[in-house]
């Protein structure tokens, strides 16, 4: 039951970590509504020296540009934060249960690897559709971290049941 043990001291660290994780996103998303905010003001004041001081600050080629970068700085923090609190909640009910091994988790595992996969494709869409609405090209959103994450998800979600119906096996078997 050592191995167990190191499991549950690795996932204790990565609770923590994911907690700080989502804390950081969540902290960019307010940051890109206030930089979206600011744009807006330092648009709204018509005084060019201070617009295109924030339009070199923030490396954007006008307006527009900047609106779309604020906004898709605000989706893909807050789609990554919103992801791993998820993650983070995972973790906490396994840690409470003292094992990865039970169908809840693995269920949930599957859940998780699905929404990884499917969520980042979501706001790179959102993204785009911001970009189009404004004529702007949007960064390169590149999601293939996210989508090999959310696969290994999967794979492990997969030996996660089959060792909870190996656990129920041997319980059965220990109990007859």
């Amino acid at each position: 039951m050592k191995s167990l043990q190191t499991v549950q001291k690795i996932m204790g660290v990565f609770r923590v970590l994911t907690l700080v994780a989502a804390i950081c996103c969540f902290v960019g998303a307010a940051g890109a509504l206030i930089g979206l905010a600011s744009v807006a003001v330092a648009s709204a004041l018509s005084e060019p020296g201070f617009f295109n001081e924030l339009m070199e600050l923030m490396e954007c080629n006008g307006l527009y540009e900047a609106i779309v970068g604020c906004i898709e700085g605000f989706v893909i923090a807050l789609n990554q934060g919103v992801l791993l609190m998820m993650l983070h909640g995972y973790i906490k009910r396994e840690r409470e249960d003292g094992t990865p091994f039970t169908q809840r988790g693995a269920k949930e595992l599957t859940k998780l690897g699905v929404l990884y996969i499917v969520m980042p494709i979501v706001a790179a869409i959102i993204v785009a559709v911001v970009g189009a609405c404004f004529k702007v090209e949007p960064t390169e959103l590149s999601n293939g971290h996210a989508v090999g994450f959310g696969i290994t998800l999967l794979i492990l979600s997969a030996v996660f049941r089959y060792g909870a119906e190996l656990e129920a096996k041997l319980a059965e078997k220990q109990g007859a």
